[in-house]
């Protein structure tokens, strides 16, 4: 980004706003038409779908997204007590004790997006 006299033009202040973070959560992993209880941290980002945290579905920064990201993991990772070794390898279950599992696993695999990347844009 060029500066000028140490600052951000008005043209590079508009643009930077422009870029908001979005958290996204993968889509579970298919098999045969078969759904398991695993994060596809694989698929195209076209596939994972955006949070709404309190409502909140973009971040003004990267660093913001990430702390979002980082708290929302440190309270959900007790959902996957009592949770079986294999869960990964099972068949989707949409009991409620499987939903919060779910739910715990899919956070541990999120990440922050920039809104303008360009692997968000469906093909």
């Amino acid at each position: 980004m060029k500066l000028i006299n140490g600052r951000m033009g008005i043209r590079q202040r508009a643009a930077t706003a422009l870029i908001g973070w979005v958290l996204m959560f993968p889509p579970l992993t298919s098999r045969s038409g078969q759904l398991y209880m695993k994060p596809d941290v694989k698929a195209a980002l076209t596939e994972w779908r955006p949070s709404n945290l309190q409502g909140e579905t973009t971040f003004d920064s990267e660093e913001r997204c990430e702390a979002a990201r980082s708290s929302l993991a440190s309270k959900t990772k007790d959902l996957l007590r009592g949770a079986p070794n294999d869960i990964e390898n099972r068949p989707l279950q949409t009991d409620e004790q499987s939903g919060k599992w779910i739910f715990a696993l899919e956070v541990a695999a999120s990440r922050c997006v920039s809104s303008d990347d360009p692997n968000l844009k469906a093909k």
